[in-house]
């Protein structure tokens, strides 16, 4: 019984001990199997690295603590384990400081701010990464040192800071260069292309990521070519490829499916979806738009599932289904905002707005448009806050109300040239750092080669004479191309200040015409106001009247410049759907018909088209044209006279034309009556009413529906304006 007892205390004491602890050799395996399993089954081998990494013993073997600590962290941030993996990477830190470590420290700062980077803390990552390059310039490790520029880079970029993260990503290539670690510098490059791409240098963002994918494929590194081919694809999209956008986002699923982390996979799965939505593949875009939704789910991540519940909203919207839209788009915007995601949940606003806009909701709309712009204003989202006014400015005018569609307008257009002319400012100072860094890169060729000089002492002398001719050569080529390029920009300039004056003298013009215009009912207006407020007025009703005429002429003149306002800026919208012309003309023409001989004057009408055509036509709008040409016939036209309507069905087109009689417009004049604000003298004159923007109207909108139109002698001894639509216009 004694020996039993002493047998069982003997065991307590090697327990207590550590007698039965992780040997160095077991801790060893353990790592070198988690190493070999990461990719393909990532939580045995935060199992096996944590195992490791929680043995006290395991503090007297650094070599092999701190490596397995490096390699969980990673794998924590790939399953979105960002709590653990900060804990761990910061064990790192202080582990490797006691023990006078000169590599992990650093490695355990990028590692730190590698986390809150993906937790979207980019200026704490940026501290963490500057403190990292502090300690990597006292070790002098070239790698480590390039590893924090790139790292510095990336959490610069995401601030919208491009310049100088070009900056410090070319030099962390430069130093890369010159080192024997194709892993980070394919990583690094990574980060420059992503640069490159967001500062439009779409062919150079193209080439260096085609590099970074090479170098990954020679590395057999599956999860680095996954990510190179979804950086590829996302070129491809800026690019509005989105065939080939797609193409290389389901190349990049498929291998994060296999190898890459979590949150990788849930990204790519987006890509795919989005990207089907953008090629009109619902049945693609709905099937992955699912299991982005569940990915995002399982990862917790709130930006993701609310962005998920907004591609539903847009895939439904697609698909004619207002309801779940809204459904969806609702869910979205309730999780941004619960969460505080500005950008997210106006992502989701505008999405909500398109369906309200559909549900003809325009109060809901223009609430949720404002609040929206205030939300993006705030944030300095340029690129939202130009969607929103666009937006609102259609709201707005759908509301009857001008003056501010017109000032959302205006202000669209504001901002779409400030951004315009940033996004041309930073492709130029980009270029200029481009330049410079292949300037860097030549010095760097140069040093190497002369390396190759001492080394090969027979040919010294050759090699010598060959680099300075080749030396030579370069210069005076460089000097000629920075000749020429500031020859070009100098030609540029000149041709642009001529084009800004031209649109400045435009512009003025166009001001002062219809500063004139507003004048002449305002004035009248004034007056009547003033005989009312003076009891002047003997017939008070038909003063009333008189001033709401007024009202109406100002009110047409707005709407007018708002219509033409849209055409300049691309942003006038066509709702084309199919119509079987011969029923639709024969309905027109009974219209025309009444209203003509309402006027007093004899109508004719000839129409030759098939019974089965049909034609994509925004129908109001092709309506609004016929009409105003009709009334200006009727306003210029002497009565009686006649007005004449003929259609005719060509091949591939439709031609329209309207006619009137006596009085006609000089040859002179022909050319210049779809300008604005131009009137005819004599017969065609201000007399009649209008805003003197009716036929550039009409061009306009015979314009966006890819025709023709022009004006010359009519038989019947007036005006003849023609019309040249195709069949199928958009």
């Amino acid at each position: 019984m004694k020996l039993r007892c002493r047998v069982i205390a003997v065991l307590l004491l090697c327990l207590h001990n550590g007698a039965f602890a992780m040997t160095p050799e077991q801790a060893k395996e353990k790592v070198e199997l988690a190493e070999k399993i990461r990719n393909d089954s990532p939580q045995q081998a935060i199992e096996l690295f944590t195992a490791v990494a929680d043995d006290a013993e395991m503090l007297s073997f650094p070599k092999i603590l701190f490596p397995a600590l490096n390699s969980l962290v990673f794998v924590l941030i790939g399953q979105a384990e960002f709590a653990s993996a900060k804990l761990m990477a910061q064990k790192l830190f202080d582990e490797s400081l006691k023990q006078n470590d000169a590599y992990y420290p650093p490695m355990a700062q990028l590692l730190l701010g590698y986390v809150e980077e993906n937790r979207s803390n980019y200026q704490l990552a940026e501290s963490h990464h500057k403190f990292a390059l502090e300690l990597a310039l006292k070790t002098n490790d070239s790698v480590l040192i390039a590893q924090a520029y790139d790292r510095i880079s990336s959490t610069l970029r995401f601030q919208d800071k491009y310049l100088e993260a070009l900056n410090l990503v070319q030099k962390s290539i430069a130093i890369l260069r010159e080192q024997d670690d194709d892993r980070v510098l394919a990583t690094t490059l990574q980060t420059l292309g992503i640069i490159q791409g967001i500062l439009g240098d779409y062919t150079a963002a193209l080439a260096t990521h085609t590099e970074a994918l090479e170098l990954r494929t020679a590395l057999q590194d599956k999860s680095g070519i996954s990510d190179s081919l979804y950086e590829i694809g996302g070129i491809y999209r800026k690019m509005k490829n989105f065939p080939l956008a797609l193409k290389h986002a389901k190349m990049s699923y498929e291998l994060d499916k296999k190898f890459g982390r979590k949150l990788d996979v849930a990204n790519s799965a987006n890509r795919v979806a989005t990207m089907a939505l953008k090629t009109k593949d619902l049945a693609l875009a709905k099937a992955f738009s699912q299991e982005v939704l569940d990915r995002y789910l399982e990862l917790d991540s709130k930006s993701g599932i609310s962005g998920a519940y907004d591609l539903l909203g847009l895939i439904a919207l697609e698909s004619g289904d207002l309801a779940q839209a809204k459904k969806h788009i609702n869910k979205a915007m309730a999780i941004a905002s619960e969460h505080n995601l500005a950008s997210t949940l106006i992502s989701a606003q505008i999405s909500r707005i398109k369906v309200a806009q559909l549900e003809q909701d325009f109060v809901t709309a223009q609430a949720l448009g404002e609040q929206a712009l205030a939300s993006a204003a705030e944030i300095k989202e340029k690129e939202d806050e130009i969607i929103l006014q666009q937006l609102l400015a259609d709201i707005y005018y759908q509301q009857e109300d001008y003056q501010k569609a017109f000032e959302a307008h205006r202000q669209y257009k504001k901002l779409d040239d400030e951004v315009g002319t940033r996004n041309l400012a930073q492709t130029v100072a980009a270029l200029q750092s481009k330049a410079e860094f292949m300037r860097r890169q030549q010095e760097i060729d140069n040093l190497s080669h002369e390396k190759v000089l001492q080394a090969a002492e027979l040919k010294r002398k050759k090699l010598e004479r060959n680099a300075w001719i080749l030396g030579l050569s370069f210069l005076t080529l460089l000097v000629a191309s920075i000749s020429y390029r500031q020859y070009k920009k100098r030609k540029m300039a000149a041709e642009r200040a001529t084009l800004l004056q031209e649109v400045v003298d435009s512009k003025n013009r166009l001001l002062a015409d219809v500063s004139h215009e507003l004048r002449t009912p305002l004035t009248a207006l004034k007056l009547q106001v003033e005989a009312l407020q003076f009891n002047l007025v003997q017939d008070v009703d038909a003063s009333y009247e008189a001033m709401n005429r007024k009202v109406m002429d100002i009110n047409r003149l707005i709407s007018d410049i708002y219509q033409l306002a849209q055409a300049d800026s691309a942003s006038l919208h066509l709702h084309p759907e199919a119509i079987k012309l011969d029923e639709t003309l024969a309905l027109w023409n009974e219209e025309f018909e009444a209203f003509v001989e309402a006027k007093g004057f004899n109508w004719q009408s000839q129409i030759k088209v098939a019974e089965a055509v049909s034609v994509q036509w925004d129908q109001d709008r092709i309506k609004q044209v016929l009409t105003n040409l009709l009334s200006n016939s009727t306003f210029y036209t002497d009565a009686p006279g006649k007005i004449a309507l003929s259609v005719e069905q060509a091949a591939q087109h439709i031609h329209i034309c309207i006619e009137d009689s006596a009085p006609g417009v000089a040859d002179e004049d022909l050319q210049k009556i779809f300008e604005r604000l131009y009137r005819v003298e004599d017969s065609r004159s201000r007399q009649t009413g209008g805003s003197g923007l009716g036929l550039s109207i009409c061009k306009s909108l015979i314009t966006a529906h890819q025709g023709k139109v022009r004006a010359g002698h009519s038989e019947l001894g007036g005006l003849k304006v023609e019309i040249r639509l195709p069949l199928a216009a958009a």
